[in-house]
């Protein structure tokens, strides 16, 4: 009932199990629950479920490969396993991923959007999601969280199954941002084009004059993307991407010129 699963309130969030009224510490490390269905506003469980910070909704296999191959799996096979030593030391180096400003100020923005969508998680679940996303960057090899490890907050901001279609479209749309996506590309690509340029340049190949043409107008269409882009949504970085391009197409016109 709710008042035995309430009890685990303090063992899940701060690791303390009263027993008798005696507060008994406890060296939790994971808690793992599972349902057959979703509680109810007049349970009074609100709080237990709020502690689960992921969630999942595990439905029957549809793929049939993915069936087949749990058919024939071997309920005997070997595991592998972690040492508890091994554990600590990858929570120490999860700890250490760097979380920048610009996260921060992405998942306030996250919040505000979920909010005018009705959908409120509790600020203790914004604060414990930070380890979710440091530990997915590290999973995935790097030393930073970067906007793309936002889209598992999808299984993390949600109250009610109703919210969870909307929560996922919202962050999505926040973590992957068109015009900021559109940016990351032709900035790369220009850059492709800049260093290709001074490879030519540096190699003193008088044959490349056709290349070099080529070259340059590949750098002033990606230029001329971004101030059309610019039109339609003007954004300081697009500006300041403007700038910097039309700068530095000029510099490398002036070095093709003098070639």
């Amino acid at each position: 009932n709710s008042a035995i699963l309430n009890s685990l309130l303090t063992l899940i969030n701060e690791r303390w199990f009263y027993n008798n009224g005696i507060p008994i510490e406890s060296p939790l490390l994971t808690l793992v629950g599972s349902s057959n269905e979703y509680i109810e506003s007049d349970e009074g469980l609100e709080a237990l479920f709020d502690r689960f910070l992921l969630r999942y909704e595990v439905n029957y296999i549809r793929d049939k490969i993915s069936f087949i191959s749990m058919l024939k799996s071997n309920p005997d096979q070997r595991i592998e396993k972690l040492s508890l030593n091994e554990l600590y030391t990858l929570q120490a180096k999860v700890q250490l991923i760097e979380i920048s400003d610009a996260i921060y100020r992405t998942l306030a923005k996250i919040r505000r959007k979920l909010a005018d969508e009705g959908i409120r998680p509790s600020d203790r679940r914004f604060k414990q999601s930070l380890s979710i996303l440091q530990a997915r960057a590290f999973l995935h090899g790097r030393t930073a969280v970067h906007k793309s490890d936002l889209e598992s907050l999808k299984n993390v901001l949600w109250e009610t199954p109703e919210q969870k279609e909307t929560t996922s479209t919202v962050i999505h749309e926040i973590a992957y941002d068109s015009i900021e996506l559109f940016i990351n590309r032709i900035a790369r690509e220009f850059e492709e084009v800049i260093q290709s340029i001074e490879i030519i340049i540096q190699s003193k190949m008088p044959n490349d004059r056709t290349k070099l043409s080529e070259l340059l107008m590949r750098g002033k269409s990606l230029f001329m993307e971004v101030q059309a882009m610019n039109s339609q949504a003007p954004r300081t970085e697009l500006i300041a991407l403007k700038n910097d391009m039309h700068k530095r197409l000029l510099q490398m016109t002036s070095a093709v010129i003098g070639f």
